[in-house]
């Protein structure tokens, strides 16, 4: 799913041919819900996509199965590692409406637009540095997953330019019995208050 993760958080690293991995039972896609997956191989591709965003305005980058972001087959997962250079604050969107990092009371949700809420739940080039020297941001994807909205913001008083990359580990997965390690792919459910 979505998950920011320190620099010094393991999971940074890609998965690699013989690692496994767990699909909690909170997933909303039967065919991986609950279940255990072998990465059987795998390759690793970089995607950097660049936006010119006047001042106080936000363009989205939508994470569809359409634009190859999202497998077209049961057998890969997609682990994207993501970082940010640029002038910018960046709020994740799943589905691509809901605001994904929010506060448990109602009315506490991001908003670009409101000098409050501007700064909640978004994160900057210093959270998630291009240089890959801090934290990153950390997407799953499946077959049939709805799609994830990146929303990037100008929050400058000049038009900014900012670049997301993308790394991402396509893999080829397949279904096995429960082994004794694994990594735990948690659901936007069980992260959210």
């Amino acid at each position: 799913m979505i998950e920011w993760m320190d620099k010094n958080d393991p999971r940074k690293l890609f998965l690699k041919p013989q690692e496994n991995v767990y699909f909690t039972e909170a997933w909303p896609i039967d065919k991986v819900r609950g279940k255990f997956f072998q990465i059987v191989k795998n390759k690793v591709l970089k995607r950097d996509i660049w936006k010119l965003i006047p001042q106080a305005t936000s363009t989205d980058l939508d994470l569809t199965k359409e634009d190859a972001w999202i497998p077209e087959t049961d057998k890969l997962l997609y682990e994207m590692n993501v970082t940010l250079k640029g002038n910018v604050l960046l709020y994740p969107k799943w589905p691509n409406t809901d605001y994904f990092l929010t506060l448990p009371k109602p009315g506490y949700s991001p908003n670009p637009a409101d000098d409050t809420l501007r700064y909640l739940g978004c994160f900057d080039q210093d959270d998630i540095p291009f240089t890959g020297e801090g934290g990153i941001l950390k997407i799953y994807t499946v077959k049939d997953l709805d799609p994830i909205r990146l929303t990037l913001y100008n929050d400058s008083i000049q038009a900014e330019k900012a670049v997301v990359r993308f790394m991402i580990n396509i893999c080829e997965i397949t279904e096995i019995a429960k082994p004794p390690v694994f990594r735990k792919i948690q659901h936007r459910k069980e992260l959210v208050f």
